[in-house]
């Protein structure tokens, strides 16, 4: 689980401004790299697919894809298919 803007530094490629927090390890630079591309992709071509990473689905209300950024990023679906419905049950 991350806070709000956590992405920021990975996505700009310059977690070294953030060590404090994030951390210089191997791991999370392999993040920011993967982070960084995909979004440079996204800018350029609309889809974040970069290369290195899994192919990355259209997020849609029934397919659910997310990229989950981590040590071995994936695509996974309904990730939070569970917090959705305790939302659902809050309205």
């Amino acid at each position: 689980m991350s806070y709000h803007t956590a992405e920021i530094p990975f996505v700009f490629h310059n977690i070294d401004r953030a060590e404090k927090s994030i951390g210089g390890s191997a791991e999370a630079k392999k993040i920011e790299a993967q982070m960084s591309r995909a979004w440079i992709h996204f800018a350029r071509t609309g889809k974040p697919e970069a290369p290195g990473m899994p192919n990355w689905d259209a997020y849609t209300l029934q397919g659910g894809a997310t990229m989950m950024f981590d040590a071995d990023t994936k695509l996974v679906y309904h990730h939070d298919a569970e917090l959705l419905k305790l939302l659902a049950l809050a309205q």
